[in-house]
């Protein structure tokens, strides 16, 4: 302590109590005033970047809006059509059927058939014979249907055309053709008639009006003055075969020949006269041997 007669003690006391109490606060002071600062520093660096992403959003909205309103104010494009598949025939069933005017159904497969459609017949010519609509088009499918028509009356080939709603048309294919065509006659049986002698009954498959029969001997020799009666075709006609003076025979070979040249094969029945009186027929393969058998 100072001398007191100097300077007062408690003056110099009061001084160095305030110049400690200085010294002291110092540092508290110090760590307060940058606390202050980091945390102003660190609000300051949160309110900018609220303010930054505001700002961004605000500018993405404006974007948008201004994309959404020259997408809004530019005229419509024009509509690209789609590609319409057109029809194709890809196969006929049957594709060989008998010539009759009565009407007659076949199955058409292929892709691209649209519902409502119309089937086109033409013949060899290219004439268009009529056109098959509504009731005539049945089971219908996206790949097939069937068809059912009159139009096969005559023996050719014909082709058929499947033209769709909305106009589209399938090309000419052979696969589109179908042939109408008599089939080769077949005599399955030949029996006699009863009380009627030397006159046979045949049955069979494929005869016409017209048809003609050649009768031969068991010396394979031809049969003259055999007459055709009772004729319906295609399945049955009666034959009479009247034989020369003196001359039998114990079996007979009949072959029948259609109007259009088609034949039957060659086959054996036993004549009147041999026991028995009906036959089984065995068909005669080209150049094979003939046979027969009576039952």
């Amino acid at each position: 302590m100072a001398d007191e007669y100097t300077v007062n003690s408690q003056i110099i006391d009061s001084v160095v109590q305030t110049a400690a109490s200085v010294l002291g606060s110092a540092p508290a002071q110090s760590t307060g005033m940058l606390d202050a600062l980091m945390t102003e520093t660190l609000g300051m660096a949160m309110y900018n970047a609220v303010t930054a992403q505001h700002n961004s959003q605000m500018i993405s909205s404006a974007a948008v809006t201004a994309a959404c309103s020259k997408m809004l104010k530019v005229s419509g494009a024009p509509m690209i059509p789609l590609k319409v598949q057109k029809p194709l025939i890809v196969a006929i069933s049957p594709n060989t059927v008998v010539p009759s005017a009565s009407p007659q159904t076949v199955e058409v497969a292929g892709v691209g058939f649209r519902d409502g459609l119309t089937v086109q017949v033409f013949d060899t010519k290219g004439s268009k014979l009529g056109d098959l609509i509504g009731r005539q088009i049945t089971e219908f499918r996206d790949t097939s249907f069937n068809v059912t028509t009159d139009l096969f009356a005559q023996e050719q080939d014909y082709m058929l055309q499947v033209t769709n709603p909305d106009g589209s048309v399938s090309p000419q294919s052979p696969q589109a053709r179908l042939s109408a065509i008599y089939p080769p006659p077949v005599v399955q049986t030949v029996m006699p008639v009863a009380n009627t002698p030397n006159t046979y009954q045949v049955t069979g498959t494929g005869f016409q009006n017209g048809l003609k029969v050649e009768i031969t001997d068991q010396n394979l020799d031809p049969v003259p003055n055999v007459t055709v009666e009772n004729a319906k075709p295609p399945a049955t006609f009666q034959v009479t075969i009247k034989l020369p003076s003196g001359q039998t025979s114990a079996v007979y070979g009949i072959v029948v020949k259609n109007p259009d040249e088609r034949k039957s094969k060659f086959l054996m029945f036993p004549a009147q006269s041999a026991p028995g009186g009906t036959t089984t027929l065995v068909q005669v393969p080209s150049g094979g041997e003939q046979e027969n058998r009576c039952i």
